[in-house]
């Protein structure tokens, strides 16, 4: 029988270490971190008007926000014709309340974009999630949640 000397031992204790380390984690990342914000209601998210000229002023609007959570927290939001490549409208900090809770309606503006050459006017979705930052290991692992998608109907300038 070979006999165990002590950077054996060392290696098993690394090795535990280092499986512990990353059992925990995957625990962490997958049951123990819930929702920050939750968009209820996914009619309460709406664009008004419901179509828009490109170049022009329109906002989306949430009327069923609730915290769950305060994390700082980023807004990404894209807008994907039905023929045509995605358009990333932006990432914005949010405001996060000083309490959880239900919060009052909000809106934001935003401008229409460009169609350009490789899209056509008609129907779109607009779509996107909040990215939030709760912990230390969240910059590397953020929690999203997904925003309900929207209708839209993205229009040509004449």
């Amino acid at each position: 029988m070979a006999k165990i000397r002590w950077y054996h031992w060392v290696m098993i204790g690394v090795g535990t270490l280092a499986t512990f380390v990353a059992v925990t984690i995957l625990i962490w990342g997958t049951l123990l971190r819930g929702e920050v914000v939750s968009y209820g209601d996914p009619l309460k998210t709406y664009l008004k008007p419901t179509q828009g000229i490109e170049g022009t002023d329109i906002q989306i609007c949430f009327d069923d926000v609730v915290w769950k959570r305060l994390c700082p927290s980023k807004l990404v939001t894209y807008l994907t014709p039905v023929r045509g490549s995605r358009l990333d409208l932006g990432t914005y900090e949010i405001n996060v309340p000083a309490t959880t809770g239900r919060i009052p309606p909000k809106c934001r503006w935003w401008k229409v974009p460009m169609l350009g050459e490789n899209r056509e006017a008609g129907a779109a979705v607009m779509a996107g999630h909040v990215q939030s930052e709760c912990g230390l290991l969240d910059r590397w692992y953020p929690i999203y949640t997904q925003l309900p998608p929207t209708a839209f109907n993205w229009l040509r300038a004449r």
